[in-house]
């Protein structure tokens, strides 16, 4: 029997700071607009009497959308369709009217430097730094990222500055004299007609080793920045090809390979439109999965790249090629609600290999059970298709273990020998278990880096049978303490108590097999220590019908204890208000999924450990994926925290802007459709 413990790490997903930062960038400028209006030094926005329209825009024809202009390859994009309007409708937010309070001015000035820091990754590639962008643009704002052939990645932007000519050549002129003084050179070139300054553009070191140039030669360590000005864009891309594409469409007025012919984006914006009909949203975004990894990954160095078989390759082969597309609308206070959003994942079937385990059923009882507090952070509840996950999960794990078979090895061992539980798992457990699944978050005060407890809970159809398999599971771990709490079995999660017990070493391949680095073999186990358990205090309890699994023995021995009706969510008041916009408001006569957020408690945690500086070393689910996000790479290294916490103030300043939030997502024939709101406090 070949049986495999995997730790954190190797389940490790490419970084997500590239798709993060096209929404932030999007939404800084924005944000850091509405923050510096009052200050004379920085452009703020034209006077409101002609905000909504410049006066020159009335006299030419209405620009093409940005996703008429953008190529096919066109692998994630975000526009803000109208960025004066945006501006405008941000500045009418609690959140907006938070962070031009006086009290918060220390963390918006952090903020906005943040902002810029987080922009610099494309100012390098693009010339172009945040600041130079406020007050130019007059309509549609896009970020692109362009995937114009197989290992090449290409940034774009685009911005509508009808009837804002000039400072449209100042920002031209500006980034031209930014990138002449930095070394380097300029050519100028005629394309359809349209003058296009491009730029031989010295490489970073690391920029040289991702394009795989090595900056052997001057020309090697080379690489592009390219400008255009019309009477209605400016654009600017780090790829010439792009740039002939994008004019060849604007010159012609032609859509023929855009991004708005490509089949996953129609479908996406069609069905975000078919829930707001003749409506323009504030932001648009859009995603290509597979493309959008793909590109990033170009654009990363070798030496910080995932090594052996890449996620990439395990989705594409376990059959995610068929999720499409996946983007939405995002509007600011909009029908009553501070943010609301709505979110379509195009996925048509016939489904392949593990992608077939997502199947989610439209349910019918989503009110949160008798033993959800009325104090938790947050509250989500799903219907997943269990059975059918586990029966479709095989060809996965032989993907991440690299060899086929094993999948099936591991759970006839399980069942037949003799040193194992012995355990029919498909048919004694999850052929046991319901179809709802419900997760509850919470945390401890006062608030450290390991505050956060989280619970998931799996309906049962058989209570009985599922606590026995669940023994069966677990009874000879030397890990796992059986406890009796208040008349119920809870397996708890501890160090190991005897020492001298012998552990049994099975070496399976991980999915990022190690290269010799120069460690001992036992600074690896050391470090394969540090990893220990995904849930190190966590425990395991089966009881009201459910199977619960915590986080931590404290949150489930409270979750276990009886609630009376007025310490229930579901009797809150503000909650019943909230849960009926999900249930009525929202348009979704079929779900299947809804989730709730205290959004102050939720966040809470979160921005305390920022004020301590210590959100790198938080345990959090967030906080783990953040490090993981931006590690420094070195096991046990925690990342370096970029927001300096101190400028923060109390929390009960920023608890007032923060109203509940709740979503529900509608399981449909070709993909997946979810609707959510922030609501005003």
């Amino acid at each position: 029997m070949k049986t495999a413990e995997f730790s954190r790490k190797d389940f490790a997903v490419p970084s997500l700071r590239p798709a993060a930062l096209w929404f932030i960038v999007i939404c800084g400028l924005v944000i850091s607009k509405g923050i510096s209006a009052a200050d004379p030094s920085i452009d703020s926005v034209p006077p409101k009497k002609t905000a909504a329209i410049p006066p020159p825009r009335s006299a030419v024809p209405v620009p093409p959308s940005m996703d008429t202009l953008l190529p096919k390859t066109t692998v994630g994009f975000v526009s803000a369709t109208n960025s004066i309007r945006l501006t405008e409708q941000w500045n009418k937010t609690q959140l907006s009217k938070l962070m031009a309070d006086p009290v918060m001015k220390p963390f918006a000035d952090d903020f906005r430097l943040q902002m810029q820091s987080q922009w610099s990754v494309l100012a390098d590639r693009l010339g172009i730094h945040l600041d130079d962008l406020r007050g130019v643009s007059t309509g549609e704002a896009s970020l692109a990222l362009i995937q114009p052939q197989p290992g090449k990645a290409a940034a774009s932007l685009l911005l509508d500055v009808t009837g804002n000519l000039d400072k449209a050549k100042a920002l031209l002129s500006k980034a031209r004299a930014g990138l002449k003084g930095g070394g380097a050179k300029e050519t100028l070139q005629k394309i359809r007609g349209i003058s296009v300054y491009v730029f031989a553009v010295p490489l970073s070191q690391d920029q040289q080793v991702a394009a795989g140039k090595g900056g052997t030669t001057a020309t090697a360590a080379m690489g592009q920045t390219v400008y255009f000005l019309t009477e209605n864009f400016f654009g600017a891309c780090d790829d010439l090809a792009v740039v002939q594409d994008i004019l060849t469409r604007l010159v012609n007025s032609g859509q023929a390979d855009s991004l708005s012919q490509v089949p996953g984006y129609q479908m996406v914006m069609k069905r975000c439109a078919a829930d707001a009909p003749d409506y323009v949203p504030g932001i648009r975004w859009f995603i290509h999965p597979l493309g959008y990894a793909e590109a990033v990954r170009a654009a990363t160095p070798p030496e910080k790249r995932r090594k052996g078989k890449t996620i990439i390759e395990i989705m594409r082969n376990q059959g995610y090629t068929a999720v499409k597309g996946v983007g939405g609308y995002v509007d600011v206070s909009t029908d009553g609600y501070q943010i609301l959003h709505r979110t379509a994942v195009f996925a048509p079937p016939p489904y392949k290999e593990s992608m077939q385990m997502f199947v989610f059923p439209n349910g019918k009882d989503f009110a949160p059970q008798p033993w959800v507090g009325r104090d938790v952070a947050t509250y989500f509840t799903i219907y997943v298709d269990i059975l059918n996950a586990f029966d479709n999960f095989g060809s996965l794990y032989d993907e991440i273990i690299n060899e086929k078979g094993v999948w099936k090895q591991t759970l006839d061992g399980m069942a037949t020998d003799p040193s194992g539980p012995q355990i029919d798992l498909r048919k004694e457990l999850i052929a046991n278990l319901g179809q709802r699944v419900t997760m509850v978050t919470d945390y401890n005060l006062p608030i450290t880096t390991t505050s956060e407890r989280l619970l998931w809970a799996i309906e049962t159809k058989d209570e009985a049978a599922v606590a026995k398999a669940i023994e069966k599971c677990v009874k000879n771990d030397p890990t796992i303490k059986k406890r009796d709490i208040a008349g119920h079995v809870v397996w708890e999660i501890v160090e190991e108590e005897d020492a001298e017990v012998p552990k049994l070493d099975v070496n399976v391949p991980s999915l990022t097999p190690k290269k010799d680095d120069g460690k001992s073999k036992s600074a690896e186990k050391d470090d394969q220590e540090t990893e220990g358990h995904f849930l190190p205090h966590g425990a395991i309890a089966v009881a009201r019908g459910q199977l619960f699994i915590a986080s931590h023995i404290d949150f489930l021995i409270k979750t276990l204890k009886p609630l009376d009706e007025n310490s229930r969510l579901a009797t809150q008041p503000e909650f019943q208000q909230v849960w009926d916009v999900t249930l009525n408001k929202l348009g979704l006569k079929e779900q299947s999924s809804r989730g709730f957020s205290w959004t102050d408690r939720a966040v809470q945690p979160t921005y305390e450990l920022i004020r301590q500086g210590k959100m790198p070393q938080s345990e959090s689910l967030l906080g783990r994926t953040l490090n993981s996000m931006a590690s420094s790479g070195k096991s046990g290294v925690p990342r370096h925290q970029r927001i300096d916490g101190s400028k923060l103030p109390d929390f009960e300043v920023v608890r007032k802007a923060l109203g509940p939030s709740s979503a529900a997502m509608t399981s449909e024939e070709n993909g997946w459709f979810t609707k959510g709101v922030l609501m005003t406090k």
